[in-house]
């Protein structure tokens, strides 16, 4: 069984609608079958909650709870989350817990055969580090209807890790009665923040190589060395996870998420004034530009 679920912020300044229909779309496309979803409103805009509400169900979604009350990822998120998994977590149980505009590309495109094999290897986790895609002109475009994201975002940059200066460490799946902890970087066995915080950091090393090989190689290897848990057995790689956050909606996201308290309040001021820098492209580093796609391939 492969649950995926999500709390989804209706709000229009939080969340993209195009973006949402091409979320569903895509992991449908993947082969996943079963949503679960909080959809949460900050405003009391209960229309919005139906149109989210109707497409998402029209994809065979079930809506557990809808949230009229001010974000709080500590609060709310997890108080969500976490409930979900107690109740469903089991042996052969894989829980998914994704933001909105994360998309995990799985290999061949095809997420079932991917847990089937990692079900074979005896592995109860996956973890996956976030590519941020954006556009170089204009950078940070609006999502519409009609083009695909690949057009949309056609490159990946570390931009959480070097200028939000965040981790990209995320638990893409697990199995068992585990606890997410940080934003999803972390599982509550890998010892609080150390793994993203180990994992950020050599990842900050190696992108100071100038050769894309040798950046691939270390990524690679560095799985094997990642410091073993208590009953996690953690599936050796990395899986992408095509990060949509980096949009038109991005300063009005920041803004709003300034009035929660907590360490994350430096990273959102981080990524604004990156985006009051007159040339946002001073800040990037030319090698670590790669064009990507989410097609399997």
């Amino acid at each position: 069984m492969i649950t995926l679920y999500a709390l989804v912020g209706v709000d229009p300044h939080i969340l993209n609608f195009a973006l949402f229909r091409k979320f569903l779309e895509h992991y449908r496309a993947s082969g996943i079958r079963d949503f679960i979803f909080d959809l949460h409103t900050g405003r009391g805009d209960m229309a919005k909650v139906a149109e989210y509400r109707a497409l998402a169900e029209s994809h065979g979604a079930v809506i557990r709870h809808v949230v009229d009350e001010p974000f709080s990822v500590k609060d709310l998120q997890f108080r969500l989350l976490n409930s979900l998994v107690q109740e469903l977590s089991g042996s052969n149980h894989w829980c998914l817990p994704v933001d909105s505009d994360e998309f995990i590309k799985f290999p061949g495109g095809d997420a079932v055969a991917f847990f089937a094999e990692c079900d074979r290897g005896g592995y109860n986790a996956v973890i996956g580090n976030l590519l941020d895609r954006f556009s170089l002109d204009p950078p940070f475009a609006e999502i519409d209807e009609a083009r695909s994201l690949d057009e949309l975002f056609p490159w990946a940059y570390p931009l959480t890790r070097l200028i939000r200066k965040g981790w990209d460490r995320k638990v893409v799946a697990f199995k068992g009665r585990f606890t997410l902890i940080n934003g999803h970087h972390g599982l509550d066995r890998e010892f609080g923040r150390i793994a993203a915080q180990l994992e950020y950091s050599f990842l900050n090393l190696v992108d100071r190589f100038r050769s894309a090989r040798l950046r691939r190689f270390f990524r690679r290897v560095y799985p094997y060395l990642e410091f073993p848990a208590p009953g996690i057995r953690r599936w050796p790689g990395r899986l992408e996870i095509h990060h949509m956050a980096w949009d038109s909606l991005l300063r009005e996201k920041m803004i709003a998420r300034l009035q929660l308290k907590g360490r994350a309040l430096r990273e959102y001021h981080n990524v604004l004034r990156f985006l009051d820098e007159a040339d946002l492209g001073r800040r990037l580093r030319g090698h670590l530009l790669e064009k990507v796609s989410l097609v399997a391939g």
